[in-house]
């Protein structure tokens, strides 16, 4: 069976398709699953990312919240 098309998928193709049923899954319906394809990689990095960055910024927002408190 001829391997996957998209850079750094592992998976194995049937016939003539040029992707594995993973990646044309996940580029199709737009949802990641657990993949070595570089897009899928990269997806996940950036959504890590954002996570860790939505986190500082409620950390800001309550500290903002706190110190108007203080005001009043």
């Amino acid at each position: 069976m001829p391997q996957c098309l998209v850079k750094g998928c592992e998976g194995k193709t049937f016939k003539d398709q040029g992707l594995c049923s993973r990646c044309w899954v996940m580029l199709s319906q737009g949802s990641i699953m657990p993949s070595t394809a570089w897009f899928a990689v990269e997806l996940e990095f950036m959504n890590q990312q954002n996570h860790h960055a939505m986190e500082q910024v409620r950390l800001l927002h309550d500290k903002v919240n706190d110190l108007m408190g203080e005001e009043k």
